[in-house]
């Protein structure tokens, strides 16, 4: 149960961020911090893989707080892609993807079922 982090594989290209439900935002923060320091530990490029498969409800909140987190941060990471999103996710993250491009921001993303 919770969030949890680790490598995707061994060239450390990739973040697997998976959350099972129940989680909270205390272990959603801590993962976080988790994230970054393991994108920091790295000169290229690392792309976030998001497994929301056994993530439950997810927050009303949720999309706004995990952009707030990365977008800016971190010059190197690079796709965020979201596995397993709920119906109406992608709805959600093209209207956060407009909010960031409007401030500027880039927001690398897809979502896959």
């Amino acid at each position: 149960m919770g969030v949890s982090i680790y490598w995707e594989n061994s060239q450390h290209t990739a973040i697997h961020l998976k959350f099972t439900a129940p989680w909270t935002w205390d272990e959603y923060e801590s993962a976080s911090a988790d994230l970054i320091a393991m994108a920091d530990s790295v000169p290229h490029t690392v792309d976030i893989l998001i497994n929301m498969t056994d993530a439950g409800e997810l927050p009303a909140d949720a999309v706004l707080r995990m952009g707030e987190m990365y977008t800016d941060d971190l010059p190197n990471l690079g796709e965020y892609v979201f596995m397993g999103a709920p119906d109406g996710f992608e709805s959600l993250m093209a209207v956060t993807d407009r909010y960031y491009t409007a401030l500027g921001g880039v927001l690398d993303y897809r979502v896959i079922a």
